[in-house]
Order: structure tokens, then sequence, then C-alpha cells
């Protein structure tokens, strides 16, 4: 076993016998369901493998291998998915725990880099995506909400304000809201858990993994991770 949390299980099998060209071994990930329920691919777990699966197979329709491992295939009803073995030992959190700042930087540059293909590549498919995410199943439609953040912020400022601290910050909010509820071009497929622990590094560039949160959405949330330090995981990650 590779990993696992409560919504999933990752395993690394060997490829024993088969036609000529198979990869000598794949990584499986399966959906879960907590408390050790029966999977039920109408529910629980099922949303996000299935994610995972369309977002794996959606990349790999459109650009091969050059984003994400290759996609080989998966069963609904088991909730399985079957892609490519990287056999990496580190991923960008290794690195930015590290003293090696040349590297870190490499990685970091490189990830940018590849959220920045994904994005352009993606850019005007969402069509495409849901024809192919739909297929496997519903989905709740749960992701970004603008109205709830922007609402929380104006909360703050509201504080702020109560207080004789002047922020100035009404303009700035409403230009962010008119920005992310317009989108235009920045419409795009977007990873939204971009923690660098769900990017591999390859040494020479990255592959992202991971696609339970994959959906379209505003490219520049995706964008902001890197530059913030990845603030919305269980610790912000320093730069060496």
């Amino acid at each position: 076993m590779l990993g696992r949390n409560d919504r999933s299980e990752v395993y690394r099998f060997r490829i024993l016998s088969g036609p000529d060209g198979l990869p000598e071994t794949v990584v499986a990930k399966q959906g879960v369901c907590r408390h050790e329920e029966t999977f039920d691919a109408s529910g629980g777990p099922a949303e996000r493998i299935f994610n995972d699966w369309a977002g794996a197979q959606f990349l790999n329709e459109l650009c091969g291998n050059l984003i994400s491992p290759r996609f080989y295939g998966g069963d609904s009803d088991q909730g399985l998915v079957l892609v490519e073995d990287l056999k990496v030992g580190k991923n960008l959190s290794n690195l930015l725990h590290e003293d090696n700042a040349e590297v870190a930087e490499r990685a970091l540059v490189e990830h940018a880099r590849v959220v920045g293909r994904m994005h352009a590549v993606t850019a005007g498919k969402v069509g495409a995506f849901n024809k192919l995410r739909n297929r496997l199943g519903r989905t709740s439609g749960a992701g970004f909400k603008i109205g709830s953040l922007l609402g929380t912020f104006r909360e703050l400022v509201g504080v702020y304000d109560s207080k004789g601290i002047s922020t100035e910050a009404e303009q700035d909010l409403n230009t962010v809201g008119a920005s992310l509820r317009e989108p235009g071009s920045f419409w795009a497929y977007t990873h939204n858990d971009l923690g660098p622990y769900n990017c591999l590094w390859m040494g020479d560039g990255v592959k992202l993994v991971d696609f339970e949160a994959g959906r379209f959405g505003h490219a520049r949330l995706d964008a902001l991770y890197g530059p913030l330090h990845f603030p919305a995981f269980w610790f912000t990650h320093r730069i060496p």
C-alpha cells in the first residue's frame, strides 16, 4: 500500500503477465467508505474517485502524460482507477522542507508551468469534460462559492470599520467579485487541491496527481497556491 485516508486507498501492483508493452507496475486507487461500509457507486466516496478518474482521463486525452501520469482505465462498480506508476520518491512538499534552494526553485517554476499548461489546454473544453464526468455518475456540483467567500471578507472589513480602522477594501472586493463571476478565457479545468504533496518531482519537471476535487473553475484560483506558499493545508510551506 502506498497510502490511505478516509476516502481512498492507493496501491502499487506488479504485472505478472500480459501482452507485450505492458509496464512492470501500475498504481491503483480505490474509493473506500468511512466506518467500513460497502462501496456504493451512487454515493459516499464515489463522487471523489470519479472526479479523479475524469480528471486523469480528460488530461490524458488532451495531452498524454505531460501533466499527469498515464491513465489506463477503471472499474466504476469497484470505484477503482489505474494509472501509470511514476516510481518517484519525492513530491514538492519534500523539496520545500529541505535546504536545497536551487532544486526548490526549479520545482516551483515547473509547478507553475504545468498548472498553466493544464489551464491552457483545457480552456474552452468544459463540454467535453462534463460529458466524460457525467458518464461516470452523478455529481453534487459542490465547488467554490464566490458569494460565500466575498461575504466572509466583507464581514472582516465590517469588524475593522467598527473599530475605526479604514481598510478601503470595498472597491477591491468588488473588482475581485467581478473577475471571479466573469472569468472569460480563465474558465478552465482546475485542480483545486494543489497542495505540494499532489505534485511529484520527476527530476526535470513535475506531474500532478489526485484530481478528486478537480472541476472547471477560475484558473486564477489554482494560480494562487504557489505565490501564497500553499496556505490552505495543514501548515504553510516555507521557501528554502
